[in-house]
């Protein structure tokens, strides 16, 4: 009898988007990935009839006694005074274990249902504090209650999480990027600086190779939401707590798009170019002070589904110098480091 090869999945649950992988990696360098928005829908007195799957692309997951809807279409199944939770207690809320059960429902485990490692990762300045480490490491591992997609009529399944490896989030982008660029022995060899723009935070990790130098590396809430939040609202201050508007204004700057309806009332995204550019400036300057001389910094790296709105401000900080930015997937290039490092594992 053929021993059944062992199972790794990768998952970056950040504040804007769950992100995982659904395979291991091909030969041919590619990676199945996807994702879905950060947000639980309570599902009270939301019927999903007769099957897991409704028209729109949503699961439902208990946790204990409460239960949430999560998946692609989420947004379209909230209330619409719903909000996305952009703070620490996110990582010990009963969301986001739903939120990465809904992910194990989509990452193609095989039928034995066993997850022999998940590496994933937490923001950096989350990291640092060793409690919320531990809960999220106790929460993950072991056996968890998912939804089948592949089967009818609220039909659920069992995954059994073996093993959980739990790092800095921004330490996936470092070994995915310079991986694929070809840079392993270079940056192994030198200084870098490593820059993930997150919905909720901006992280920056200096790194000796690939140790990490915690002095000079930290994160703030710096990340896309602060940046929407202050345009939206100088624009119309009561439309800052809506989860829809924000999305529409990310995919305008993502799309670059003329123009965002808030309100009724047609509003020229460009107007707003020059405040974003003095936000991203300002978040940066705790980066800026955080990791001391930039003499010593050899390679420097963009990533995260923000890089877009940061790359301009990042070039200006470091002049003569190439930044490497993470390709149009970017908001993938944790889970492909994750996966990697999974794989690897000794």
């Amino acid at each position: 009898m053929s021993k059944t090869p062992p199972t790794f999945r990768a998952l970056d649950l950040g504040f804007g988007f769950t992100k995982f992988s659904k395979g291991h990696y091909l030969q041919d360098g590619s990676l199945e990935v996807s994702a879905f928005p950060s947000y639980a829908a309570a599902a009270v007195n939301f019927s999903i009839g007769a099957g897991v799957m409704t028209d729109l692309s949503i699961v439902k997951v208990s946790v204990d006694d409460e239960h949430f809807l999560v998946g692609e279409d989420v947004r379209n199944a909230a209330d619409g005074v719903g909000r996305q939770m952009l703070e620490s207690t996110f990582f010990t809320s009963s969301q986001y274990i739903a939120l990465a059960r809904g992910a194990m429902g989509f990452m193609n485990v095989p039928n034995h249902g066993e997850v022999d490692s998940l590496v994933m990762g937490l923001p950096l300045n989350i990291f640092r504090d060793q409690s919320i480490v531990d809960h999220v490491e106790a929460a993950m591992k072991g056996t968890h209650l998912v939804p089948d997609i592949t089967k009818n009529s609220g039909v659920e399944r069992t995954i059994l999480v073996k093993n959980v490896s739990i790092i800095p989030q921004v330490v996936g982008s470092l070994v995915a990027m310079s991986r694929d660029a070809g840079l392993m022995q270079k940056v192994n060899e030198q200084h870098n600086l490593t820059i993930d723009v997150g919905y909720g935070t901006l992280l920056w990790l200096v790194s000796d190779g690939f140790t990490p130098v915690p002095a000079r590396s930290n994160g703030n809430m710096g990340g896309v939401s602060s940046l929407l939040q202050k345009i939206i609202r100088s624009i119309d201050p009561s439309a800052v707590s809506s989860i829809n508007i924000m999305d529409r204004l990310d995919k305008a700057l993502l799309e670059d798009k003329a123009s965002i309806l808030i309100n009724g009332a047609e509003v020229e995204v460009a107007k707003y170019h020059r405040q974003l550019a003095s936000a991203a400036r300002e978040n940066l300057t705790e980066m800026i002070r955080s990791i001391g001389t930039k003499a010593d910094i050899d390679n420097v790296f963009l990533t995260g589904g923000g890089a877009h709105l940061y790359k301009d401000a990042i070039a200006a900080v470091f002049p003569g110098r190439q930044v490497h930015i993470a390709s149009k997937g970017s908001r993938f290039t944790n889970v492909r480091g994750f996966q990697f490092l999974a794989e690897t594992e000794d």
